[in-house]
């Protein structure tokens, strides 16, 4: 006789409620099982007594362009009609924010923490006789997200469904931890990194031991004109080695969050700036600049092993004949993660000639043709045309006798131009050859799994093709902001030429100011006004990136946002900043500071 089974269900009309947790990925058992009990001493808190009806459950979603995923809680009645209780606590925002508040306040008061054995204790969190797991179950942790939720009430506005709730921000936040964590990952077969909390220049930061190096780790550090560097920016961490080699020099780090930085359709195509301060630093002689999305990070968590663009061949060879050191160096590192090769340069990849490598990888594309003088510059006009939705040049330009070379690289959404002039190269050093690359990011959206993967493709090239002196990373967005400026142009002195109050201040300053703005900051030049500053970027009490403006002057607090930028104009206003939109600029001039002699 064939068994069967049979299942039981019964269904039930009650109250629920539905929240967007603040956990993403990392350490997301210890975060929901903490939040979840946190949740359940403020409503006990609240409704003076133990609500053993309402009941909750956790489920995720997938957070598209992302390996993140949203965490949903539903707190909902198990009496079926429910009993008004989650009615009750919805009618306000501030009876939910009540029971956060209720919660917050016993944890952070609570004896336990007294005791450095303890991150809980039942007069506390594991009174919570729910479903989760009590090993995973942290007072720090709660009290962490509770703080967050607290701390950014102001900011509060309605939404119609939580799916129109934009993550961009958050996996941002996600990702600076994420990337601290992959550090302290063990790698199997190779020598211990070993990362300590320490503090570095007033900061929370980190000591990092590497196979053969030693790094302070500052997080969120301004770089401009101090450091030479000619794009305001903020990198999210900076590797300064102990004990620095001759010519060695810090590393700025950028974790690059695709729906923050790539994401077109969000409105928060950010390639053109990223790209602009990046090499701005590269260029600044102070530092070197490395940048990592969130796919590169999280490899260090997946079996995925894709390798950076980077493989062994003629490039290969011709490093051989220049160095078998350098060469065997790099050999060891090919097929490697774009992460690995981050941490190759900072441990075993320290000391190798990372220029003389990149010069070798570019010089091995050239072919055996003579070509014009004339038509490189004019093919490098055409790839640095803002207009051109792509680069397709007809090969023409050779002559018999010249001692120009060039070749036109393909590559993607990536185009380049690798040139050099053989009467002025270095055999030994192979310096004398430059190179433009350039991705065409506008509209690439469409075909969003092809998009990112260039996208990031197009970064990890930057990273290891920086030393090579002259070189040019540019974006079709930015080029058509504006946004490199004299960067772009040889015959120009470098980044960090034009000092205050000099005549070429405001010129200097104009390349870095949208389009839209331009006319306004040279009206505030005529008025004798003090200059703003570009690309400002607004900070909160932990660091962390909370609001940025166009234009900023931040002595007296006054700023002008653009249309992207006005969404967060209250993180502006609560610090006592005057906001004003870029329509309604010019009514700020009378208000700004004389210009100073």
């Amino acid at each position: 006789m064939e068994e069967s089974a049979s299942f039981l269900y019964r269904e039930l009309t009650s109250e629920a409620i539905r929240m967007l947790l603040p956990v993403s990925t990392t350490e997301v058992e210890k975060n929901l099982s903490s939040f979840v009990a946190a949740l359940d001493l403020g409503l006990r808190k609240k409704f003076k007594g133990d609500p053993g009806h309402l009941l909750s459950t956790t489920y995720d979603e997938p957070i598209e362009a992302s390996d993140a995923r949203k965490r949903f809680l539903v707190l909902y009645d198990g009496v079926p009609g429910g009993t008004r209780y989650l009615k009750q606590l919805m009618l306000q925002p501030e009876s939910l924010l009540e029971v956060f508040e209720l919660a917050h306040d016993v944890l952070a008061n609570c004896d336990c923490q007294r005791d450095p054995n303890k991150d809980g204790c039942y007069r506390c969190l594991l009174a919570y006789h729910g479903r989760h797991d009590r090993g995973n179950t942290s007072r720090a942790a709660a009290l962490r997200l509770l703080t967050l939720i607290l701390e950014n009430r102001q900011s509060l506005k309605r939404t119609d469904r939580l799916m129109n709730v934009r993550m961009n921000r958050f996996i941002e936040s996600e990702l600076e931890p994420k990337f601290i964590e992959a550090l302290r990952r063990p790698r199997a077969g190779e020598p211990e990194w070993k990362l300590d909390s320490q503090v570095v220049n007033g900061k929370q930061g980190w000591y990092l031991k590497a196979p053969g190096a030693n790094y302070l780790v500052e997080p969120q550090v301004d770089l401009g004109a101090a450091q030479n560097v000619s794009r305001m920016s903020r990198a999210d961490f900076v590797f300064y080695p102990e004990r620095p080699a001759e010519g060695e020099l810090p590393i700025a780090v950028f974790t690059d969050g695709y729906e923050y930085h790539a994401d077109e359709e969000s409105g928060n195509l950010r390639v053109g700036s990223d790209l602009a301060q990046r090499m701005a630093i590269a260029r600044s002689g102070r530092l070197h600049v490395w940048s990592l999305t969130w796919d590169d990070v999280e490899q260090v968590f997946k079996d995925s092993k894709e390798p950076a663009p980077f493989a062994p061949g003629k490039g290969l060879e011709l490093l051989r004949k220049l160095s078998v050191p350098v060469a065997a160096g790099f050999d060891k590192v090919y097929g490697r993660t774009a992460f690995e090769w981050f941490l190759y340069r900072l441990g075993a990849g320290r000391a190798l000639d990372w220029g003389l490598h990149g010069r070798a990888w570019l010089v091995a594309h050239l072919d055996n043709v003579n070509w014009t003088e004339e038509r490189i510059e004019e093919l490098r006009r055409e790839l640095l045309d803002p207009m051109k939705t792509s680069f397709e040049p007809q090969a023409s330009g050779f002559v018999g006798q010249s001692p120009f070379r060039a070749a036109i690289l393909r590559d993607g959404l990536t185009a380049g131009l690798v040139s050099l002039n053989r009467a002025q190269l270095d055999p030994k050093s192979l310096m004398g050859v430059a190179a433009t690359f350039r991705l065409f990011d506008v509209g690439a959206g469409a075909d969003k799994p092809k998009w990112k993967a260039d996208w990031r493709k197009f970064l990890q090239r930057f990273n290891v093709l920086q030393f090579v002196g002259t070189l040019d990373f540019v974006s079709s967005s930015g080029l058509r902001e504006g946004a490199y400026g004299s960067m772009l142009m040889p015959e120009a002195a470098g980044p960090g030429t034009a000092e205050p109050g000099s005549p070429d201040e405001l010129e200097y300053l104009l390349q870095f100011v949208d389009l839209s703005l331009r006319d306004f900051v040279r009206a505030v030049a005529r008025a004798g006004k003090e200059l703003p500053e570009a690309g400002f970027e607004l900070a909160g009490k932990d660091g962390e990136i909370v609001a940025t403006a166009e234009l900023a002057w931040a002595g007296v607090k006054i700023a002008v946002l653009l249309e992207h930028e006005w969404e967060l104009r209250l993180n502006f206003e609560q610090s006592g900043w005057t906001v004003r939109d870029a329509a309604f600029a010019e009514e700020l001039i009378e208000q700004l500071p004389e210009a100073k002699n």
